[in-house]
């Protein structure tokens, strides 16, 4: 069994759309080779260095699905490494300083995913809501 560190340290490729400046909200996207993925992230308006982050599938026709983001066996750690590195590579062009993203309290194994990323990035697991969805902040660098 790989460990965590051996998780993110292979990726895909991404590649983002171009935004003007004033554009809080920034895509970037890749391919494991069967799905394509969008990983957004938006700038907090406070102009207070954070910035949330969502990550979903697009099918054919453009659409995308934020629940259905399963992987391919094998393909799940080279998957959330590549977000792993957009959201640094991001943080580093775009002077962000932490990160928030979001898990459905229906959704056990991505929760336990955001929060091995959090963790690794010195956050944590910040509030869980009144549905039971699981929000984190994580430190961008």
């Amino acid at each position: 069994m790989l460990r965590f560190t051996d998780f993110i340290s292979e990726a895909y490729d991404f590649s983002k759309n171009e935004t003007t400046s004033s554009s809080k909200t920034h895509n970037y996207h890749f391919s494991d080779g069967d799905r394509h993925y969008r990983v957004q992230i938006t700038h907090s308006p406070h102009k207070d260095g954070g910035a949330d982050v969502s990550f979903a599938t697009i099918d054919h026709e453009g659409k995308t699905n934020a629940r259905k983001t399963d992987a391919a066996p094998g393909k799940s750690h080279k998957i959330f490494s590549t977000v792993h590195n957009i959201m640094k590579h991001h943080a580093e062009k775009h002077g962000i300083d932490r990160y928030s993203f979001s898990a459905s309290g229906k959704e056990p194994s991505r929760q336990k995913l955001y929060d091995r990323l959090a963790k690794k990035h010195g956050g944590g697991l910040a509030d869980i809501d009144i549905y039971g969805n699981h929000h984190y902040i994580a430190n961008a660098k």
